[in-house]
């Protein structure tokens, strides 16, 4: 399988098919605008379900439901955290255990800029250590209202993290990189890297990181996202460069529907062209 781009000579009239999400190993996935992977009723969203089809499905009740949007985004619908009570979460994914590295990555707009942690997705352990998260405004330099990524690799390690970008008010696509291997971790904000550092020591994570959550770090344990959530996309391996093009190349095309291409650098080899699979 190679992944074309608009500069390639056989994109034009090439008959492959746009690449999504279901073309690479991915640990969660979820679009808000398909809605038969949303269960809501009045308003509210109480589950909603991985279109990777992991059996990972995130859930909500009484006032940690989120509210369902529609037509919010490009005319597609998104879900709507109120920054106090929401939060979806699975506390058994079993997500980002005994692997080398990791990929999140959302269409994300915070509502606000507001003096809070706005977590956007957190992978926790049951006793609540972050092991992988981003979120609005570092929780350990708080002077800072961007974007930022952080966690632990083990138990042992202190909370480390990265974000440096002003707050942006607008639909954004965020991706981190997580690499235990190379002991590094990178955030990207619209296809461009925003930060990067030296992140815990080589190796893997242990067994433990038990629970996803998106708009808060666990189920009752706060930083929660004042902000709306259109899709998600978690890998428990770093991503390429390559693969991370095509991640942001998806988020902001048609494929994806949320028409953000505009938001990708003018050199983006997915700015004009979705990645199509030859």
């Amino acid at each position: 399988m190679s992944v074309l781009t608009l500069q390639d000579p056989a994109f034009l009239g090439s008959p492959g098919r746009l690449w999504t999400f279901a073309d690479t190993p991915t640990a969660w996935w979820g679009n808000g605008g398909d809605a038969s992977t949303v269960t809501s009723s009045g308003g509210v969203a109480s589950q909603w379900n991985d279109k990777k089809d992991n059996g990972i499905n995130l859930l909500a009740t009484g006032t940690a439901r989120p509210e369902y949007v529609l037509a919010e985004l490009n005319g597609k619908n998104v879900l709507r955290f109120n920054g106090t009570t929401n939060v979806m979460g699975n506390v058994n994914a079993a997500l980002l255990r005994n692997v080398s590295g990791a990929t999140l990555s959302a269409v994300v707009r915070r509502a606000a800029n507001i003096a809070s942690v706005g977590t956007i997705i957190g992978i926790s352990t049951p006793g609540s250590i972050t092991r992988a998260q981003i979120a609005f405004r570092d929780p350990i330099l708080t002077t800072n209202e961007g974007l930022c990524a952080g966690g632990r690799r083990t138990n042992s390690n202190n909370y480390q993290s990265v974000g440096a970008a002003p707050y942006n008010p607008e639909w954004i696509i965020v991706i981190a990189v997580f690499n235990y291997t190379a002991a590094t971790l990178t955030l990207f904000e619209n296809g461009t890297q925003t930060a990067t550092r030296v992140f815990q020591t080589s190796g893997v994570t242990p067994n433990d990181a038990g629970g996803l959550f998106i708009g808060a770090n666990a189920v009752g344990n706060g930083a929660f996202l004042n902000g709306d959530v259109a899709e998600i996309g978690i890998m428990h391996f770093a991503a390429d460069p390559t693969l991370r093009q095509q991640i942001e190349g998806y988020l902001a095309g048609t494929v994806a529907g949320w028409d953000l291409q505009a938001n990708l650098p003018g050199d983006h080899p997915f700015r004009f062209a979705p990645p199509v699979i030859s």
